[in-house]
Order: structure tokens, then C-alpha cells, then sequence
């Protein structure tokens, strides 16, 4: 099962979306994955912030942010086939 960042709960809305929240953090779209207890939080690379330990301790935040395990970030292939 996933959630997309536009079906979590309004904590999330009040808690990134907010005007206190970081500014890099608004705005990103993203997929919350979870299965066996774990949680992680899978976006693209493209258009996201350089600091991407910074955002990664924000997003997954589990009182201010949406809240999992850890996010992970797809970005495209070096080499492409």
C-alpha cells in the first residue's frame, strides 16, 4: 500500500505547508511506501534541494514532517543502457 503526499492526513499540510516550514521542503511531490513495520518516503531527484541531509531529517520527521524510516531519492541512470 502507498500514500501519495496529497492523501496524508492534515497534520502534514499543517506541519510542511505551513509558513514556518522550510521553503525547500513545500512543493515536493512524493510517495509514502510501508510494509513489515518500515516506512520510507520515495521522490524524484530532480528539483530538490542541494541539502539533501537537511531534507531528509525534515520530511521524515514524524512530528513536523510526514514521518518515516527515510527517504529515498530516484534519480536517473549514469550510464543509460
Amino acid at each position: 500500500m502507498h500514500l501519495t503526499g496529497k492523501r496524508n492526513p492534515s497534520r502534514l499540510q499543517n506541519s510542511l505547508f505551513s509558513k514556518n516550514a522550510m521553503p525547500q521542503v513545500r512543493g515536493i511531490q512524493f510517495e509514502k511506501f510501508h510494509g513489515q513495520g518500515n516506512d520510507f518516503i520515495v521522490c524524484r531527484g530532480k528539483g530538490l534541494p542541494g541539502n539533501l541531509p537537511r531534507l531528509a531529517r525534515a520530511i521524515t520527521d514524524r512530528y513536523t514532517g510526514v514521518g518515516a524510516d527515510g527517504l529515498l531519492v530516484v534519480l536517473p541512470a549514469r550510464n543509460p543502457v
